[in-house]
């Protein structure tokens, strides 16, 4: 699964290099920002192609935007249990010193951040 995540992420920076190339001969703008790039390389596609692209570029968007508010909510929800959870341990169980652990017996880590893998679309 993850040989084949990279894969397509390859070929998708591959394709966003080669339409770049393409877009520069045709005097393509390099003060626009990646999203000003992005449409300026859709104007180059016939209307059809063009409407479709830019329309499953901003459910995508709308998508991802989706998917942060429910991660971040999530998190906030994780973050009040575990600040639930060592209260309760350094009131029960004051000789732990408020580490926790897993079931097999290992030191639990405390860092619960979320992984990005690629932020640019």
């Amino acid at each position: 699964m993850k040989a084949k995540l990279r894969r397509l992420e390859r070929e998708r920076e591959q394709l966003f290099l080669v339409f770049k190339t393409l877009v520069h001969q045709k005097s393509f703008s390099d003060n626009l920002d990646a999203k000003g790039q992005f449409y300026a390389l859709v104007m180059l596609l016939p209307v059809n192609q063009r409407n479709e692209l830019t329309s499953i570029y901003r459910s995508l968007k709308i998508e991802a935007i989706k998917l942060r508010m429910a991660n971040e909510s999530l998190f906030a929800y994780l973050s009040g249990i575990k600040s639930t959870l060592k209260d309760f341990f350094d009131l029960a169980f004051p000789e732990r010193g408020g580490k926790m652990y897993t079931k097999d017996g290992m030191h639990f880590s405390n860092d619960m951040q979320s992984i990005f893998l690629n932020r640019r679309f």
